[in-house]
């Protein structure tokens, strides 16, 4: 079995210190080390010439001159079973089993200590109530985890279509769909989820949808630069806050300039130079 070891040892610096002065500094450092083996073993060391060699990274040859020097001063010994030793230690080692003692001692008092803690904390006496008490606490992590995963704003169920007419037109949502069929990306119902719900946070359904189609976006944000600039760079000055430019060459000029008139007494949309117009929405379906 391992000899248990003590968790520490006696050091008396000023002894140390004087015990040290006028050796050289390999003598130093080897009987430093011896020291320290002593102390970690238990009792007398059996390392061999190069073991202390690696430990105090110098060669053989130095450290053999310095045990040399150390046996010279009576500070190191080899025994009988041919093993290091040091006078200094044996004090200390032979008190050995009473410093474990106590520290076992100590030990086992902090152990009950903290025993006693844990003996004052009350419990339910009945295996009942404490099954009780822990199905509540169960059942309360249970509702804060579904608040916390709820969604905010729950989409409505069916098709992508149907998801989308929730916020645009049947027109518009057709349109978005075989936009997103001509891109050659499937519009699943999650997809359709997610840009309904887009197209809400723009404040103008209507015309995200519409300027993700005129871009030929395949998806859209509400943080895309998408709202229609004039040349200036702001917003064009004649346009509805929810409106959408249109060339004079898009197909739908024509539909646009037409309810245009109807809303201006006939008058025909003037052109910007850029060739188009912003139409305001409130006459789109």
């Amino acid at each position: 079995m391992t000899q248990e070891r003590p968790p520490w040892f006696k050091c008396y610096p000023e002894k140390l210190l004087g015990a040290l002065i006028g050796m050289s500094h390999d003598a130093i450092i080897l009987y430093l080390i011896i020291l320290l083996r002593i102390y970690e073993v238990g009792g007398p060391i059996s390392d061999t010439p190069k073991a202390l060699a690696h430990r105090c990274r110098m060669s053989e040859r130095r450290v053999g001159a310095a045990f040399g020097e150390l046996s010279d001063l009576r500070k190191v010994t080899i025994d009988e079973n041919n093993k290091v030793d040091s006078d200094t230690t044996h004090e200390f080692l032979d008190e050995r089993e009473g410093i474990l003692l106590s520290h076992k001692n100590r030990g086992l008092l902090g152990a009950k200590k903290r025993w006693g803690k844990g003996e004052q904390k009350q419990y339910p006496a009945d295996s009942s109530a404490m099954l009780e008490a822990c199905l509540k606490h169960t059942d309360k992590i249970t509702i804060e985890r579904e608040k916390k995963y709820r969604k905010k704003t729950p989409m409505p169920n069916g098709t992508a279509l149907d998801i989308l007419r929730a916020c645009l037109s049947e027109e518009t949502a057709n349109a978005v769909l075989e936009h997103r069929k001509a891109k050659r990306t499937p519009t699943t119902t999650r997809a359709a989820e997610l840009l309904a719900k887009a197209f809400t946070e723009s404040g103008a359904p209507e015309a995200a949808a519409n300027e993700m189609i005129v871009r030929g976006w395949a998806s859209f944000r509400p943080t895309f630069d998408w709202k229609p600039k004039g040349l200036n760079g702001r917003s064009h000055p004649n346009g509805a806050a929810g409106g959408i430019w249109v060339s004079q060459d898009d197909p739908r000029w024509g539909e646009f300039a037409a309810r245009w008139r109807e809303a201006h007494g006939g008058k025909s949309p003037p052109l910007d130079k850029r060739g188009g117009w912003m139409f305001g929405l409130e006459g789109q379906p």
